[in-house]
């Protein structure tokens, strides 16, 4: 009979190369979507994609039955970035701004002033 931990890693290495797989053939459809055609002009709406995941765990191989194991998680989010213009056969991206993004550049201006200002203090 095989070793529980064996076991557990196979399936553990199966369940990664699962993702994997699943990852690569939505490959770039998760960041671009249908192209849109209009005269001489083609749009291509383009996604900006963030993914993180987990796998799992097991009892040592030493333990005593019952063994545990079990595992897995991950988070996928996606958010319009912007889109390709192509017209003229010369390509432009254009970015679309929301909200959240001017905030976070005026955050982000907001605190790199407040650490200039306290370095120009200590001095």
């Amino acid at each position: 009979m095989p070793d529980t931990a064996e076991i557990e890693l196979t399936a553990g290495a199966r369940l990664l190369r699962l993702t994997e797989i699943a990852a690569h053939a939505t490959g770039a459809r998760v960041c671009f979507g249908e192209s849109v055609q209009h005269g001489d002009h083609m749009v291509i709406p383009v996604a900006s994609v963030f993914t993180a995941g987990g796998l799992g765990f097991g009892s040592s191989p030493g333990a005593k039955p019952p063994q545990d194991g079990g595992g897995f998680g991950g988070v996928f989010a996606a958010r319009p970035a912007g889109f390709i213009e192509i017209t003229d056969g010369a390509a432009r991206f254009r970015p679309i701004l929301t909200t959240a993004d001017v905030l976070l550049v005026i955050g982000g201006a907001a605190a790199v002033s407040l650490l200039a200002g306290r370095g120009r203090r200590h001095r």
